[in-house]
């Protein structure tokens, strides 16, 4: 493969057994030149295991981009259950999984868990933007050498927090250029109360990008809010340059399976924001009864080859369909460009599926998409300027697991191009690409 180097480290890594994957076999499902590759097999998937059971080797596998002059991504890991240390190690030409190059190590707080980088002060550095399951986002800055610290965070905070209850994790948070070209802000949301879980009321909080947010030290307040009157906050959100104009727009779902649509023009308001996400909807469910936006979120990817110039992504949501007797999990791809979001999306107006396996060969029954939200555009690693997607996949109530790739740009369908399984207790991977 080229350009990219695909990462998979299991974590319950005793129960990872060289030669447990399958062989090559014929399925409907699969490419005719599916490519089989064997855990442990030289040449096809190095593997390196942990020294003990549930080492944990590899949990939370996240490229976070290159030091400040350098032009290769540095890879970013867990590898053990009793610490919240990640150890950061180069990459480059010379990557050998067997000698890792250490460079430091990355301490977040306990439950804390990488969203995503950006420039949030400045183009000159790479921060990292972590979530807990109810404490407020956080921010690692990056220094002048291009390291972090377990000393240099600012948690992203409401000004109005109520003395009972306050949970911060409702909203993947929504970064973008908004206030600039240069830099990043942020827009996520809190619940709070101060007497009961009945008397809840929610917030959109928007921060925005530059030295500002940094000087604030370790608790830097949202510079406005605005109070969401419908009772909800989004159910699954996806950021994405839909409209390749430079920025990202935002797509969230309710639990309903209904989508709304936030144009990210200018000019820019907390009000405007919260209107499009409670009125501006791109997708209503009950016009679509066949197909259930199932899971909300999805992902944003260059899924087809484009015209040169045009940059926007596509959408790729999740969707459950059903086809006579049988329920389908599958991936309905709708294009990007200059009018997306100017009308509303239908399951059938998809321009491509992407059906789970199932759908071609029975012998794949209850091998579900998704179950861990294990979706990611892993580049090209072809060296053909097609995209990959993979899938994660589960069998036998999750206890092994499955990894299935497919070719998308000018080589789109949707046969399984490369495909690794099973592995045992879970199945749980996490993957990333360099």
């Amino acid at each position: 493969m080229k350009h990219s180097l695909i990462i998979i480290l299991a974590f319950i890594s005793s129960l990872l057994c060289i030669g447990e994957s399958y062989g090559q076999f014929q399925s409907g499902a699969l490419d005719p030149d599916c490519f089989f590759p064997q855990i442990g097999k030289p040449g096809e998937i190095d593997t390196i295991y942990g020294v003990r059971h549930d080492n944990y080797l590899g949990e939370w596998l996240r490229n976070i981009g290159p030091k400040p002059g350098e032009s290769y991504g540095r890879i970013v890991f867990k590898h053990s259950p009793d610490s919240e240390s990640r150890e950061i190690f180069n990459s480059g030409p010379n990557f050998d999984l067997h000698h890792l190059s250490k460079q430091g190590n990355l301490i977040l707080a306990p439950s804390y868990q990488i969203v995503r980088t950006g420039h949030f002060r400045s183009p000159r550095y790479t921060d990292i933007l972590t979530i807990n399951a109810q404490l407020p986002a956080r921010i690692y800055w990056q220094d002048d050498q291009g390291n972090y610290d377990s000393s240099r965070y600012t948690d992203l905070r409401s000004k109005i927090e109520g003395n009972f209850y306050v949970d911060y994790s409702s909203m993947v948070p929504y970064t973008t250029h908004i206030s600039s070209d240069l830099v990043d802000d942020i827009i996520y949301s809190v619940e709070t109360s101060d007497s009961s879980f009945i008397n809840l009321f929610r917030l959109f909080l928007y921060f925005k990008g530059g030295e500002g947010l940094i000087i604030q030290g370790r608790k830097g307040l949202a510079d406005s809010s605005v109070y969401i009157d419908t009772g909800s906050i989004p159910f699954g959100t996806n950021q994405g340059d839909y409209r390749g104009v430079g920025k990202n727009d935002l797509i969230s779902s309710d639990q309903s399976g209904n989508m709304f649509f936030y144009r990210n023009d200018k000019p820019f308001s907390m009000r405007s924001f919260l209107h499009a996400l409670k009125f501006d909807t791109i997708f209503v469910q009950r016009d679509n009864p066949r197909s259930k936006n199932s899971r909300g979120g999805g992902i944003a990817m260059h899924a087809f080859s484009k015209a040169n110039g045009d940059s926007s992504f596509d959408f790729l949501p999740f969707f459950t369909t059903e086809y006579d007797t049988r329920s389908i999990e599958e991936f309905r791809i709708f294009k990007g460009g200059a009018d997306f979001g100017s009308h509303r999306l239908t399951a059938d107006s998809a321009a491509f599926v992407i059906h789970e396996p199932y759908y071609y060969d029975l012998n794949f029954h209850d091998m579900s998409f998704d179950q861990f939200g294990d979706i990611h555009d892993c580049g090209d690693m072809t060296g053909t300027g097609n995209r990959v997607l993979y899938v994660g996949g589960s069998l036998d109530g999750g206890f092994y697991g499955y990894h299935f790739f497919y070719v998308l740009g000018s080589a789109i369908d949707d046969k399984i191009d490369m495909f690794i399984g099973p592995i045992g207790n879970y199945g749980v991977a996490y993957i990333d690409t360099l």
